[in-house]
């Protein structure tokens, strides 16, 4: 899981406090990133390799 709410803060910690919950791995992200470039380091991370699928949601 990641987020790239960086205009909601705890939203990022809520959403890797579900991944910890649901025993999912989680990517780091800050609000001092830019989304675009917390997507593209999501894409190539080492964990992304070994799973199948990303899900992305969005809220506005």
């Amino acid at each position: 899981m990641v987020s790239v709410d960086i205009y909601r803060p705890a939203a990022i910690k809520q959403l890797q406090t579900l991944a910890e919950d649901s025993a999912l791995d989680f990517f780091p992200s800050d609000d001092s990133q830019n989304p675009v470039d917390i997507a593209k380091k999501t894409q190539l991370s080492p964990l992304r390799k070994k799973k199948k699928k990303i899900l992305r949601c969005h809220h506005r």
